[in-house]
């Protein structure tokens, strides 16, 4: 830790969240009695599911080079004219599961057999300026000015429909950043933290199809507080409607009820469910998909006491669970990657340790539906 006289060290509150659904799965836990269960959630629209509703079809399965390489010169164009994509350093998973492209600060990384792309200025994304005491994050009002400015030329570069973004219901956080302030030299005193101040400026922005959420997909967007942008995660399919309409249930109590009997956790605790929607998933942000399905999404918190500490609980990481609407009777196309890993005898990332946080604690994080 570092004392008075000798610097500060700066530390990271929060960031963004990566998406990982597990689709068709119950809850985890342990049954030893019921639980409270909070939702929590508005949604940002009203959906009503009609009685017959298609699926969502992914018309291309992998993208080819040449392609690969117009959506990298289209979004070069939108946000970083800099990049030279004859000049760039290229670099590729053996398994072709991504590809680099390097120039400059800039680097675009491409996931082929989805086509979703992330860009990042690595000069300026997660920087930490030297006077960051006197920087002020982009206020939300201004950030969505910024980010609609991208959209429009994301669309006219072909990369998005943004007659399908959900404008009015955007998700905006912020990059916290705090200090950790040492003692004199020599000790006195424990070290202390300054309050975290917000840097940089994050944006999320839903796509829509017929009016209904597509899980995962969208526009991410990282603004610096120059009101530079560090960083676009562009995840948007090109997709159509399937030629058959299925038969849908589009009852969220049932949903509901069936959310909750799955449910098993210990006694005591509570659920917080952060989103229950009716949504396209798409179930592999990274693979190729077949279909994109109609139904229920559930992300929640499961929120355990621990024995002998009051108001202390064991707070899970984002667990998700869904419910499919339609009987369709398809088949999805089997993810590479999970296979890879599979045989590389490695789990996909995640949080396995529970944090212990007392109540009423928490953070802002990214979307919640990825």
């Amino acid at each position: 830790m570092p004392t008075q006289g000798s610097g500060r060290r700066h530390r990271l509150v929060t960031g963004l969240v990566a998406a990982a659904t597990l689709v068709g799965l119950p809850p985890a836990g342990a049954a030893d009695g019921a639980a409270e269960i909070r939702y929590l959630y508005k949604p940002p629209v009203a959906v009503k599911p009609a009685a017959q509703v298609p699926l969502l079809v992914q018309k291309a399965r992998e993208f080819p080079r040449e392609r690969i390489e117009a959506r990298i010169r289209a979004l070069a164009a939108s946000v970083a004219p800099g990049f030279d994509l004859a000049r760039a350093r290229m670099a590729t998973v053996a398994d072709g599961e991504t590809i680099e492209y390097s120039y400059g600060p800039h680097r675009v990384k491409v996931y082929p057999r989805s086509g979703m792309m992330k860009y990042a200025n690595r000069a300026a994304y997660n920087a930490i300026p030297p006077d960051f005491e006197k920087q002020r994050a982009v206020r939300e009002e201004r950030a969505l000015l910024i980010a609609r400015e991208l959209v429009e030329r994301l669309a006219a570069h072909g990369l998005i429909d943004q007659t399908e973004i959900l404008w009015h219901a955007p998700h905006v956080y912020y990059r916290k950043l705090g200090e950790d302030v040492g003692g004199p030299v020599g000790g006195g005193r424990p070290p202390t933290s300054a309050p975290p101040r917000d840097m940089d400026t994050r944006v999320f922005l839903s796509r829509l199809k017929d009016g209904v959420p597509v899980s995962g997909h969208g526009v991410r967007i990282v603004i610096n507080p120059d009101e530079k942008i560090a960083s676009v995660n562009l995840m948007w399919r090109d997709v159509e409607k399937s030629s058959k309409t299925y038969r849908t249930d589009g009852d969220m109590a049932r949903a509901r009820q069936r959310f909750e009997r799955a449910l098993a956790v210990s006694k005591g605790a509570r659920v917080d469910v952060l989103v229950d929607e009716f949504v396209y998933l798409d179930p592999s942000p990274r693979d190729p998909v077949a279909f994109l399905e109609p139904g229920f999404l559930f992300v929640y918190v499961v929120r355990t006491p621990l024995a002998g500490k009051p108001g202390v609980f064991a707070v899970s990481k984002k667990l998700h669970w869904f419910l499919g609407a339609t009987e369709h009777g398809l088949l999805q196309v089997p993810s590479l990657r999970k296979a890879r890993l599979k045989r590389l005898d490695v789990e996909l990332p995640g949080d396995r340790h529970p944090e212990a946080t007392r109540e009423g604690e928490h953070e802002r994080e990214g979307d919640d539906r990825n």
